[in-house]
């Protein structure tokens, strides 16, 4: 009966006394598999994902002793983002097999990303969730509700303290019109650095923001309508410029004739202006493509 007690009594002691995951232990499980499956396009292997998913379970059940509170901003948004961009991947292979889609598929490949349907909503809003210091969260609870900072009630301990527009260029919902996947995880040494590159490529690759001379008009991916308010914001409160025209034209790095329209366009259009004007603006088309961003699709 004592030597129970001894060993119960040991039990517990290293339990309680079990190390809290670190954001750099973290970082580098998903490098080990991020580095593996995707590739510098952002083109993922699904496939290849799979045949190591217990690894990638692996590192998403590690969120679950996540010291957050011992964490800096910028360490807590690099550890975010890879969880986002982690756990998307496991929903995506989560969804092919509930539904019986085999990933080598053809249907697999037609997936289109907003239409998927999960219990209790779509894959975002649903209830697939992960541990993460102790809640469960979907993917919406990751992006908007921390990463952006609008989480209430107990979440509110997790969320970031100032929203960065740029994690919009990070996060990456499987899509291909999604900024592109990185063949590398997120560090708080290195976030900084790798969201001021994600930027500087989303405004001069040329897909996801552009000038058509054709059609005298923009041609911008929506993710900066849907967070419009977010660059905007942050353009003019805390870089004291007219809005988000000018905020992403900092990142502006042509000389061409091309480029010196969308300069001016952007400032036209994209500087304080109301959302709704903007959706319906006559000077910008918006696009996006769902499709998932499996690498046979590239």
């Amino acid at each position: 009966m004592r030597t129970a007690c001894v060993v119960v009594t040991c039990l517990f002691i290293c339990a309680v006394r079990a190390p809290a995951a670190a954001g750099k232990d973290l970082a580098g499980a998903w490098q080990a598999l991020v580095s593996k499956h995707v590739d510098q396009r952002g083109a993922v292997s699904y496939q290849g994902f799979a045949r190591q998913r217990q690894q990638l379970k692996a590192f998403l059940a590690s969120h679950q002793r996540l010291a957050v509170g011992q964490l800096s901003e910028t360490a807590k948004k690099a550890v975010y983002i890879n969880l986002y961009n982690a756990f998307m991947i496991e929903c995506i292979l989560r969804y092919a097999e509930e539904q019986k889609i085999a990933l080598t598929s053809q249907k697999f490949l037609q997936l289109e990303i907003n239409a998927l349907r999960t219990s209790g909503g779509n894959i975002w809003s649903g209830d697939y969730r992960v541990n993460l210091a102790g809640q469960a969260v979907n993917l919406d609870d990751i992006e908007h509700n921390l990463l952006r900072g609008k989480a209430e009630g107990k979440l509110a301990a997790l969320e970031m303290k100032v929203l960065d527009p740029r994690i919009h260029v990070a996060v990456n919902c499987a899509a291909l019109s999604c900024p592109r996947l990185r063949p590398q995880a997120y560090t708080a040494a290195t976030v900084e650095q790798m969201l001021e590159e994600n930027m500087r490529e989303f405004v001069n690759a040329g897909k996801q923001l552009s000038w058509d001379a054709a059609r005298g008009k923009v041609v911008l991916n929506k993710i900066l309508l849907w967070y419009y308010k977010d660059f905007d914001r942050h353009g003019r409160k805390v870089l004291g410029k007219g809005g988000a025209g000018d905020y992403l034209l900092g990142y502006l790095s042509a000389k061409t004739a091309a480029a010196k329209q969308l300069t001016q366009k952007l400032r036209d259009n994209l500087n304080g202006r109301a959302k709704l004007a903007l959706r319906f603006s006559r000077a910008i088309d918006f696009f996006y493509r769902w499709q998932i961003n499996d690498k046979r699709n590239y």
